[in-house]
C-alpha cells in the first residue's frame, strides 16, 4: 500500500510542477483523525484482537483546479474548485481492516466568505482498496466483504488564508465505505472525523471574472433509462451437513424507469418517476441438503416489480446529484426486500441529452441493496 500510495504523490506532485504556470491549479492535503462508529459486531470487539476498532488516521493530497468565472456556472456555484485526490489510512488496531489506500474526486463550494474566513461544503467520491475482508479463513471480518468498496465522504471545513499563497482550515467529516452489496457480509464503515487542511496556490489565487448567468425558464424534462447491476447474498450453511460453511452467489439485476420533473432553475429539478425492475433473485434460496440453489416455480414475469418515488435532481453544470425515496407498488411475495426504498447517486448530461451514471439502492436509509448502472436519454420541452 505503501508503494502504491507514493507512487500515485509522485505523480501528483510532478503535475501540479508542469502546471503551476497556469494559476488556476492548486495543491492540498489534509489529515483526519476519526472516531469510526460501531455499527457492527466486528467492529465493536468480536475480532481475532478482541478490542474495539475505534479510531482511524487519513492522511491525503489533492490536485485541484480553481474555477475563475470564464463560465457562468462558476459564479452560479460561488466559484467551487474541484480535483482528484488519493488517501492512505490506518486504524487503532491493526491487522484487522489493513491500511486501505482511496483513490477519489472530489467538488469544494464555498458556503460563505468574510474577509479571511470562509466556510467550505467539500463532497468526495471514489474506490477504496487493500482492505482485509471477509474470507471462509476469516469469517468474523464481517464489516468488508471484498478488497476495494465505494467511498463516500461529506465535510466541513472552516478556512483562514494565511498569506497570497497559503490556507489553513479546520473542520469535521463524515465518511462511509461500502461496496454496495456487490459482495457480502457488507456492513461497511462509518467514520466521524477531526479535518485540518492546507491548501498551497503556487500562483496565488485566480481572480474571478464575474460573466451575466443566461436567463432561464422552467420546463419540464423527460427522463428514460435503464440500468444493470448485480447483488450478492452469502448463505451460511450446516458444517455438519456440507464441507463448505459459505455459498456466495449473485443475481442480474436490471430495469427500466421512467422520470417527468419540472426544472425550476438552473440548480432544481423535482418530479415523479416510474420503474419496473427485474431481479434474479427472487425466488432462489438455499437447501442445505442441496448444495444447489434451489428455484420456485415461477417463470420470470413473477421476478419483476413495480415502483413509484419521488425524484429530485441538483445540478451543477452538467453533473447531477440524485436523490429518490420511493415504494414498490408491486412485487412477488417473495421477493424479501422492503416495501420502501431509497435511491441516491449520480447523473452526467452529455451535449446530445444522453446521461448515464450510478446509483446505489437502498433500505432504510442504511442497508445497501445493490448499485444501478444507469443510461439514458432526456427530453426537455
Amino acid at each position: 500500500m505503501k508503494k502504491n500510495l507514493s507512487l500515485v504523490l509522485l505523480t501528483l506532485l510532478c503535475t501540479v510542477s508542469v502546471a503551476q504556470n497556469r494559476g488556476e491549479y492548486s495543491l492540498a492535503a489534509f489529515g483526519q483523525w476519526g472516531w469510526v462508529i460501531p455499527t457492527n459486531g466486528f467492529l465493536g470487539g468480536d475480532n481475532t484482537s478482541n478490542t474495539p476498532i475505534s479510531q482511524m488516521y487519513v492522511a491525503s493530497l489533492r490536485f485541484v483546479k480553481q474555477t475563475s468565472g470564464d463560465k457562468y456556472w462558476h459564479q452560479l456555484y460561488d466559484y467551487p474548485s474541484f480535483g482528484v485526490g488519493v488517501s492512505g489510512a490506518a486504524f487503532n488496531v491493526p491487522n484487522q481492516l489493513g491500511e486501505p489506500t482511496t483513490l477519489y474526486a472530489f467538488l469544494s463550494k464555498p458556503i460563505f466568505q468574510k474577509g479571511k474566513y470562509s466556510f467550505h461544503g467539500d463532497y468526495a467520491v471514489g474506490i477504496t482498496y487493500d482492505w482485509l475482508h471477509f474470507t471462509t479463513e476469516h469469517p468474523e471480518r464481517t464489516a468488508m466483504g471484498a478488497a476495494a468498496s465505494c467511498y463516500l465522504d461529506a465535510s466541513f471545513v472552516m478556512k483562514r488564508q494565511m498569506g497570497n499563497n497559503f490556507d489553513l482550515g479546520l473542520g469535521i467529516s463524515f465518511s462511509h465505505y461500502s461496496n454496495g452489496a456487490i459482495k457480502r457480509p457488507n456492513h461497511g464503515v462509518n467514520v466521524l472525523s477531526a479535518k485540518l487542511s492546507a491548501d498551497y496556490f503556487p500562483k496565488g489565487k485566480v481572480q474571478h471574472t464575474i460573466l451575466p448567468i443566461p436567463d432561464f425558464e422552467g420546463h419540464i424534462i423527460d427522463l428514460w433509462s435503464g440500468f444493470v447491476g448485480s447483488h450478492n447474498f452469502l448463505t451460511v450453511l450446516s458444517p455438519a451437513v456440507v464441507d463448505e460453511p459459505y455459498i456466495s452467489r449473485s443475481y442480474f439485476v436490471c430495469g427500466i424507469d421512467r422520470r417527468v420533473l419540472w426544472r425550476f432553475n438552473l440548480k432544481h429539478s423535482l418530479g415523479v418517476g416510474l420503474g419496473v425492475g427485474y431481479d434474479q433473485y427472487v425466488g432462489t434460496s438455499y437447501r442445505v441438503f442441496s448444495r444447489k440453489p434451489y428455484f420456485y416455480e415461477i417463470n420470470h414475469a413473477d421476478r419483476l416489480n413495480f415502483s413509484a418515488y419521488i425524484s429530485y435532481e441538483y445540478r451543477i453544470h452538467r453533473l447531477g446529484i440524485v436523490l429518490e425515496p420511493g415504494i414498490y407498488l408491486y412485487k412477488n411475495k417473495l421477493d424479501e426486500s422492503r416495501l420502501m426504498f431509497q435511491r441516491v447517486g449520480l447523473r452526467y448530461y452529455m451535449k446530445n441529452s444522453c446521461f448515464f451514471g450510478a446509483n446505489l439502492r437502498a433500505a432504510q436509509f442504511s442497508v445497501a441493496q445493490y448499485i444501478e448502472w444507469t443510461f439514458g436519454y432526456a427530453i426537455e420541452n
